[in-house]
């Protein structure tokens, strides 16, 4: 993206990375939280390998969905229909959080606590 000139000025640490892989790396070892705007495949590659490296208790970092137009309503009942049928735990359920407007989605993100579940937190 660099190179095609599309990445522009931003206000924050910018970091050029070579692949998906690095660029996942980056994301877990640099960011607070991970924010998902509407999007297709790539954001939800990434969304669920963040999700999937919280489940093996690699990080505690909230994942949130700023959910535009309800955008990610069909995401959220997957998640809760999975979680009530045993496929997720509770604390990974939770970690993903979601709000319609960027404001609300910040507070969310400011009053996060990860909460471990007491039986998947003591498997390693």
């Amino acid at each position: 993206m660099v190179a095609a000139d599309i990445i522009r000025k931003t206000n924050g640490e910018e970091l050029a990375v070579s692949g998906m892989l690095e660029r996942l790396t980056a994301m877990l070892h640099h960011a607070d939280a991970f924010i998902s705007l509407p999007g297709g495949f790539g954001i939800l590659e990434e969304i669920f390998i963040m999700a999937s490296l919280a489940q093996l208790h690699i990080h505690e970092k909230p994942i949130s969905l700023l959910n535009v137009n309800k955008f990610y309503n069909g995401l959220l009942s997957f998640l809760d229909h999975a979680q009530k049928n045993y496929y997720i735990p509770p604390s990974i359920r939770k970690i993903f959080i979601s709000a319609s407007n960027p404001h609300e989605l910040i507070d969310q993100l400011q009053a996060f606590n990860y909460e471990p579940d007491p039986l998947t937190s003591k498997i390693d």
